[in-house]
């Protein structure tokens, strides 16, 4: 499974393939080999086949938060946001402090303008990530939407405070007495 991994880091697919073969000629239920195949369905767009993999991986370990991340991601890239929302969920039900998970939960949540949800994990996600601009300017986006303006400010002077020059600390001031 090492080596597949590191082939498809290399992009060196051909290679990928042909040691999943043989993976798969002596255990077709290998997690790891099941989740590299669902890489490559994902970077060929069959979406469909990659859930169907995603799923073998998930009945062998329901825990597998690759798996988990994965299915999240290629339900976002289906349309389906219920369905990578709920395995975001089932990430932070394993390890709360996820920065992917925090981050893909946060950013559907406020695409469904669940602000206050969404404003809990992005401050779980900033204990975890100090500093990350996204995940500033989201909870700025957050707590503006739920008409929290001084607490937005504060976000945003102090990502100011650290970046004087940032471009994005200065959108979110002005995007907070823009109002």
């Amino acid at each position: 499974n090492q080596l597949v991994n590191w082939a498809l880091l290399n992009q060196d697919r051909d290679k990928a393939e042909a040691l999943l073969a043989d993976i798969f000629a002596r255990d077709e239920s290998n997690t790891g080999a099941v989740i590299a195949r669902a890489k490559l369905h994902m970077a060929d767009g069959q979406l469909e086949e990659a859930v169907a993999d995603l799923r073998i991986a998930l009945r062998n370990d329901p825990q597998q938060i690759e798996a988990l991340l994965l299915t999240a991601r290629a339900s976002e890239m289906k349309q389906s946001p219920e369905l990578a929302l709920d395995a975001y969920r089932q990430v932070l039900a394993i390890k709360p402090d996820n920065p992917v998970a925090l981050y893909g939960a946060a950013k559907l949540l406020l695409a469904q303008g669940e602000a206050e949800d969404a404003e809990e994990k992005l401050r779980a996600l900033l204990k975890v990530a100090p500093g990350n601009g996204e995940a500033t300017r989201l909870l700025v986006s957050s707590l503006v939407s739920q008409e929290k303006w001084d607490q937005a400010r504060h976000e945003a002077e102090a990502l100011l405070e650290k970046e004087p020059d940032s471009a994005l600390a200065h959108y979110l001031m002005g995007r907070i007495y823009y109002g």
